[in-house]
């Protein structure tokens, strides 16, 4: 799953950080993968929160802090695609909820 793309200065290229699972061990450190990305796409009817408001907890989970019943409260999110300002959640946070965004 791609979790974030961003272009180099000077439109040089870009830089994509991908999250895979090397269950088979497959992957060996100093392999340099080659790989294509289709861009493009857009997500219709998203919910999406700044790029700010997502942290990854101790676990190296995905979460965001929403406040719920007066008190900030840690939240595990599912992401989509990204930028540098704003990332989808697909699940965890509703509409309407007020999200921490911290610098």
């Amino acid at each position: 799953m791609v979790n974030r793309l961003t272009t180099l200065p000077n439109n040089k290229g870009l830089v994509v950080l991908i999250e895979f699972k090397n269950t088979k061990a497959q992957v060996k450190p100093g392999m340099v993968p080659h790989v294509m990305v289709k861009t493009g796409q857009k997500t219709k009817n998203a919910l999406a929160v700044p790029s700010a408001a997502v942290d990854i907890n101790s676990k190296g989970l995905p979460v965001v802090k929403v406040m719920r019943r007066g008190k900030w409260e840690e939240v595990p999110v599912e992401v989509g695609i990204t930028d540098e300002q704003f990332t989808a959640i697909k699940s965890g946070v509703r509409v309407g909820d007020t999200v921490l965004v911290t610098p």
